[in-house]
């Protein structure tokens, strides 16, 4: 089955990389829809010495149920747009985050 998910992840040998878009001083932190070829991801930090991509990594981990720590950030470290490499198991990963996705708020 093809979901904007699909558009979002391409596999990788240990795991997905992930686009996504972050929402700095968001009034929460949460995942949100995809959009424009991203997953929006809002997050309560500034955009100031990386306490926003800090932030995303923490919103991403807990969305696929990994630690912090096996969110690594690929390309856009001065970016609002990223990569993520999230690793784990793909499937657990990519079930994770199709629930998240129900439940988030459409971007806006």
């Amino acid at each position: 089955m093809t979901t904007g998910l699909d558009s979002v992840l391409v596999a990788h040998p240990e795991g997905w990389l992930l686009r996504v878009r972050v929402r700095p001083r968001s009034s929460r932190q949460a995942v949100e829809a995809i959009r424009e070829g991203a997953l929006g991801i809002r997050v309560m930090a500034p955009p100031v010495d990386q306490a926003a991509t800090e932030a995303c990594r923490e919103v991403v981990a807990s969305a696929c149920g990994v630690a912090r720590s096996a969110v690594i950030l690929v390309a856009g470290q001065k970016s609002r747009e990223k990569r993520l490499l999230v690793r784990g198991d793909r499937e657990r990963i990519r079930q994770r985050l199709l629930v998240a996705l129900e439940a988030a708020p459409p971007a806006g």
